[in-house]
């Protein structure tokens, strides 16, 4: 398949660039989706009980809640020193 898409013989979704950190990913055509703060769809969960612990729908949602500045971070490093000083204030 690498070989088809190299010589541009595979089907035109495969050649699709991947999404970039300041691109949001969309994971529900039919959800709302903030373009100019780039949040992440929460997916809705079908169970009830324990659906809404798995990590599929709690990773986007605590990344929502961090601030802009330290969602935007290029650097690992500075990100995860932003990132304990916003869960440690």
């Amino acid at each position: 398949k690498v070989n088809k898409v190299r010589s541009r013989i595979s089907p035109s979704a495969l050649s699709l660039p991947l999404p970039t950190p300041t691109q949001p990913v969309i994971l529900d055509i039919f959800a709302p989706v903030s373009t100019d703060q780039l949040l992440l769809v929460i997916p809705r969960s079908k169970i009830k009980f324990r659906g809404y612990r798995t990590f599929s729908v709690l990773a986007p949602k605590h990344r929502n809640n961090l601030l802009l500045h330290v969602r935007l971070t290029p650097s690992l490093v500075v990100f995860k020193t932003l990132l304990k000083t916003h869960i440690y204030l």
